[in-house]
């Protein structure tokens, strides 16, 4: 028992719930670069990829080869991913394994970040995009609601597909925007965009 630890370690968790909390209360608008999805899925994999493999979670990635450049946030998509993946992380026990598939399919790409993990509850399903829901003893409850508001700005949608004891599915619907005007023209809004 340590006090000094236990304090650092809650000043550490609160500060990741003031960030949290700031991020989903300032709505930006998507700063647009001509990106690769692709590439932006590999690195989202590495930078966790160390964590992964000392729980013994295997990452099966299935990205098609010829995913076009397009115009996104790449940070702001970044983060979509690595919320999905540490959302099936947590929900795996023990080893399991979370695929994660990007392919084009009429004008949009679909991402779909799966795990064998725990499943969640029908009755929660509704609730899990909602601000401060949880039901991690740690969560803030604001890592899917960041990611629903990310995907929405771009003009996409999410859905999940889950059940207990068998998995979950997210899927993610993102229009291809090859240029900052369609996107805007899509949006009816301002994007931020960089060359």
């Amino acid at each position: 028992y340590d006090p000094a630890n236990i304090i650092a370690n809650e000043v550490i968790r609160l500060e990741k719930i003031l960030e949290n909390v700031l991020n989903f209360t300032r709505v930006p608008h998507p700063n647009l670069e001509l990106a690769n999805l692709k590439q932006t899925i590999i690195e989202v994999c590495e930078q966790l990829r160390l964590e992964f493999s000392q729980q013994n979670v295997l990452v099966e990635l299935n990205l098609q080869n010829d995913l076009p450049d397009f115009y996104f946030d790449q940070e702001k998509i970044k983060q979509v991913i690595l919320n999905l993946l540490r959302n099936s992380q947590q929900s795996i026990k023990g080893e399991g394994t979370i695929g994660i598939e990007a392919y084009v399919s009429g004008g949009e790409v679909c991402i779909t970040v799966s795990d064998n993990g725990s499943g969640i509850p029908k009755d929660q399903l509704e609730m899990i995009f909602n601000p401060f829901y949880t039901t991690k003893e740690h969560g803030t409850g604001l890592g899917l609601a960041i990611s629903q508001q990310i995907v929405h700005d771009h003009g996409g949608e999410i859905k999940v597909y889950s059940e207990v004891g068998v998995g979950t599915v997210f899927k993610i619907l993102l229009p291809v925007h090859m240029s900052p005007e369609t996107f805007q023209r899509a949006r009816g809004v301002a994007a931020n965009v960089q060359f």
